[in-house]
């Protein structure tokens, strides 16, 4: 077989490769984080612009967290392109460092956002009497996640890179130039890097579902006590005399307000609560192919035997996007205000 012959039988498995391994997960992704993208510039443009002003203190994180999310719905989009399309032929060294240095700092920024909205949930929640974030420390801590995700995002501009991605399918070897999170140019900065990510992320986790933990338990103690009110009331309701219904219905707007404004309350927290359990979710199986590939020698060569399997864990590796792509759709679902002003914004 000549030189030519060799040449195009590689590119033709290759292409078969990427067709079997990579393709589905791209179109799928690609699709979800189009709709993210969208999701979460309605987020922003309700709640900065079209919120109460009584009603942002509450949901002072959460145009930051959108804007994150946008940022990182779109360079995610841009990544993933890379890595499939121009598998072991993309050489722009610069770009590829480009690239992580902003899917490290839009995810680690966007998740801290998360941690600063638990910690004012909490204080608002569990600590009512007690001291509450200020709106002067609201924007410290706004500025202090931002410059905490710029520093841990930083060492990735030297050990990402362009690095030879080997594949080895139906008895081909191949190499090539691809993107990398690590080039393997600086490997002991490398793994002390995913180290220290892998630390913050599951700090992170444990902080936030700490600060999450005793809301959950005050929610599910408030239903269970809404329950039995509403329980007794109707056997209290049967009982009475219809002179006692008319003064029940005389005051009943005030009580109907004043149950909607507790469902109102518990729907927020319920938010905030199903937008952890997400980011949570959505993390675990990223954080361990990334903690596995990273002491695992020819870890995507090894899985390039089969495509099923090398499609499989890329689909993993790549789930972290749920998070940044679920949190409109919770909005739109638990949130009133924000249901209300973006009728009000499609019915201009």
């Amino acid at each position: 077989m000549d030189n030519a012959t060799q040449k195009l039988t590689n590119e033709l498995l290759t292409n078969e490769f990427i067709q079997k391994a990579l393709l589905p997960n791209i179109v799928l992704y690609s699709t979800i984080l189009v709709i993210g993208i969208l999701g979460n510039i309605a987020v922003f443009v309700v709640y900065l612009t079209k919120m109460p002003r009584d009603c942002i203190k509450p949901r002072y994180f959460v145009p930051f967290l959108s804007f994150f999310d946008i940022l990182v719905c779109t360079v995610s989009l841009t990544y993933f392109a890379v890595q499939t399309y121009v598998l072991m032929t993309f050489h722009q060294d610069l770009l590829c460092k480009l690239l992580v240095f902003l899917i490290i700092f839009t995810m680690m920024t966007s998740n801290s956002f998360l941690l600063a909205i638990s910690v004012q949930r909490f204080t608002i929640i569990c600590r009512p009497f007690g001291k509450q974030m200020t709106l002067i420390w609201r924007r410290i801590s706004a500025c202090l996640v931002i410059i905490s995700g710029l520093f841990f995002a930083f060492p990735s501009l030297f050990i990402a890179g362009v690095a030879e991605f080997e594949l080895e399918y139906k008895g081909v070897n191949k190499s090539g130039p691809s993107c990398f999170i690590g080039n393997d140019q600086y490997p002991m900065l490398q793994i002390i890097h995913n180290g220290l990510l892998t630390f913050i992320g599951t700090a992170n986790i444990i902080v936030t579902t700490a600060m999450y933990t005793p809301i959950a338990i005050l929610i599910f103690n408030k239903n269970k006590r809404n329950l039995s009110f509403r329980t007794n009331g109707q056997e209290v309701r049967s009982e009475s005399n219809r002179s006692e219904n008319q003064v029940q219905d005389h005051s009943e707007p005030s009580s109907s307000t004043s149950k909607e404004n507790k469902d109102n309350r518990v729907n927020f927290n319920m938010m905030f609560l199903i937008i952890i359990l997400v980011y949570i979710i959505s993390y675990i199986p990223t954080s361990c192919v990334s903690t596995i590939r990273t002491f695992t020698e020819d870890f995507w060569k090894n899985l390039s035997i089969s495509p099923i399997k090398y499609g499989v864990v890329d689909f993993f590796s790549k789930f972290y996007v749920c998070n940044h792509i679920a949190n409109p759709f919770i909005y739109a679902y638990f949130d009133n205000e924000f249901r209300t002003c973006f009728k009000k914004i499609l019915n201009k």
